[in-house]
């Protein structure tokens, strides 16, 4: 495997992203934490290419959704799970940094396959279209 400058953790608030860091940062490596909790780095500094550093010997591990369960409206998860990583990937791949994303067993809804997005809830749906 490739040995990474730089770690970008998006998600690290939450509990993998949280013990992934940790680990990382044990083992010597230069990690960056964002997550739209204030006190994390904003998420949105790795979509402006203004304000992002990326190079393409950095790795960044996407872990970072919405999961309210709620309900609430599509729109919501529509941008901040869709479309926050379509742009993710575009924007790396402009870079040439490299990418790991984590879905969610829940677009799998009880079942070993992947399910139609519309037979899943918002949340579901939002990381299968991802």
């Amino acid at each position: 495997m490739k040995n990474f400058e730089n770690v970008h953790i998006t998600g690290a608030a939450g509990f993998i992203g949280k013990s992934i860091a940790k680990h990382l940062a044990i083992k010597g490596k230069k990690v960056f934490l964002y997550d739209y909790r204030n006190t994390f780095l904003n998420p949105d500094l790795l979509l402006n290419e203004k304000t992002n550093f990326l190079t393409s010997n950095d790795l960044v591990l996407h872990f970072g959704a919405y999961t309210n369960t709620r309900g609430e409206e599509w729109e919501i998860y529509q941008k901040q799970n869709v479309e926050y990583t379509q742009k993710l990937g575009e924007i790396l791949k402009k870079k040439g940094s490299t990418l790991i994303f984590a879905s969610s067993a829940s677009v799998y809804a009880n079942s070993f396959i992947a399910q139609p997005p519309e037979k899943l809830g918002n949340y579901a749906r939002s990381k299968r279209l991802s």
